[in-house]
């Protein structure tokens, strides 16, 4: 979860804005809703829930929790990098969310204070065990989740990743990792449904998993600043949208903490010229978190190695000048620790910049993907090809605002919103495999023109 750190921008709000002009959206046919107040008797072999893209670009989505029969209603951040349910208390120092939680009667209160480190958000939370329920549906459970006491820029976050990600660190200082002040969490449990065990159990999807029985795949729809963002959990081809034929790369995941994929390299092409801008890491070769990429939805930014941003800001600043663009001063810059700089939407000619070719190891089928996991990344055993148009890695932050959507990392290199943006990604959770599939048709109203 780095846009806390890559962006540096946080402000949870309800509002979302439309495609507003033509140039905004695609051509596509409408949305049709999902029926999420429909039973599971009635579609039980997938759930949704609505995803809101805040400005800037972070997504949420409503969660009840507490007695079921008056929850609470909060909004949470869906962040595929890290596993942990984190909500604002009512009482929390620093929070500033409106509607933030309080223990319902049949809450519990549980010992052992915790502090959580999200990029440069955190946060000191206490344990607690009360119901949490997927809106729509039956399933209401007891869960123990985190409650912040006092927050630094910290949002209430749903974590989507591995329980593995729940255990404490010792005696290091990692900015991803949840760091306990009293040790004790353990993810070691057995998954009663599959007899093994569960590299989800004590997690949100875990518990809804099992008590919903839906299968083990999530999928993520995320539109931009256009309507129709979704968290679809289950088989996401039951909404008869989307076909499996459709889903044609996969890639797998070769650590199962964050959703971690075996990336190899990145290119970009303009017209008949392409440039490779370098390799990533490779993963097999990492030392615990370090030297891997992550697929991450929490994150507003790709993060990429130093040399490979580096080279690319050089590469597009350099068609901006050639082309006319007049642009701020540092929009080009690639440090994570300075605020992005913006510009006009009218001042970017996006048709001067070039598509990204992020290649993978993987294939056309959940099975190449584990095949590609089980042989290892190498350049032999068949690779996928992710494309990143400029209107997503210059990300619209705002309505008529872009900013460049790329930084330099130090140690994870990370997937953020510029791709997922650009792909319906689906997460099979029981092959542990990430595939990606064409969002057009599924975003934006009719008759709507896209950049």
């Amino acid at each position: 979860m780095r846009w806390l750190s890559w962006s540096v921008w946080f402000a949870v709000s309800a509002w979302l804005t439309g495609c507003g002009s033509a140039s905004d959206c695609a051509n596509s046919i409408p949305l049709e809703p999902f029926a999420e107040e429909s039973s599971l008797s009635a579609r039980p072999r997938v759930i949704a829930r609505k995803l809101t893209r805040s400005t800037p670009a972070v997504y949420t989505l409503a969660m009840q929790v507490g007695d079921p029969a008056k929850p609470q209603r909060l909004p949470v951040v869906a962040d595929t990098g890290s596993a942990a349910l984190v909500l604002q208390g009512k009482d929390c120092e620093g929070c500033r969310a409106k509607s933030r939680y309080s223990p319902s009667q049949l809450a519990t209160a549980l010992p052992g204070a915790t502090r959580m480190v999200y990029g440069s958000g955190r946060a000191d939370t206490q344990p607690v065990r009360d119901r949490v329920a997927w809106p729509g549906t039956n399933a209401a459970f007891p869960m123990e989740f985190n409650v912040m006491t006092k927050s630094e820029r910290l949002p209430s976050v749903l974590g989507l990743a591995y329980a593995n990600l729940l255990t404490p660190t010792r005696g290091k200082k990692d900015p991803f990792l949840v760091i306990p002040a009293k040790a004790g969490i353990q993810a070691e449990m057995m998954d009663s449904t599959f007899g093994r065990r569960d590299p989800f159990a004590r997690t949100f999807l875990g518990e809804l998993f099992n008590h919903t029985h839906l299968p083990r795949r999530f999928a993520l729809l995320l539109c931009g600043l256009c309507p129709g963002s979704r968290l679809i959990v289950g088989d996401e081809t039951a909404t008869g949208r989307i076909r499996a034929a459709d889903i044609r790369q996969w890639t797998p995941v070769v650590r199962q903490t964050y959703y971690a994929v075996p990336a190899q390299s990145l290119w970009w092409t303009l017209g008949d010229k392409r440039g490779k801008l370098g390799e990533f890491p490779d993963a097999r070769l990492s030392d615990g978190y370090h030297d891997v990429t992550i697929v991450d939805s929490g994150s507003t930014f790709l993060v990429l190695p130093r040399s490979m941003a580096g080279k690319l800001a050089r590469l597009l600043r350099r068609s901006a000048t050639e082309n006319g663009m007049v642009l701020p001063e540092n929009f080009w810059d690639i440090e994570p620790t300075n605020r992005a700089a913006t510009a006009r939407r009218q001042r970017l000619d996006l048709s001067k910049f070039p598509t990204l070719e992020l290649v993978l190891a993987g294939g056309d089928s959940v099975g190449a993907a584990v095949a590609a996991r089980e042989l290892g990344d190498s350049d032999d055993n068949g690779t996928i090809t992710l494309r990143i148009k400029p209107r997503h890695y210059l990300q619209e932050m705002k309505p008529g605002k872009r900013a460049f959507a790329v930084n330099a990392g130090t140690s994870l290199a990370i997937l953020g919103l510029p791709l997922l943006e650009s792909y319906l990604t689906v997460f099979d959770l029981q092959n542990h495999a990430v595939g990606f599939a064409s969002n057009e048709g599924l975003c934006c109203p009719r008759g709507a023109q896209r950049l």
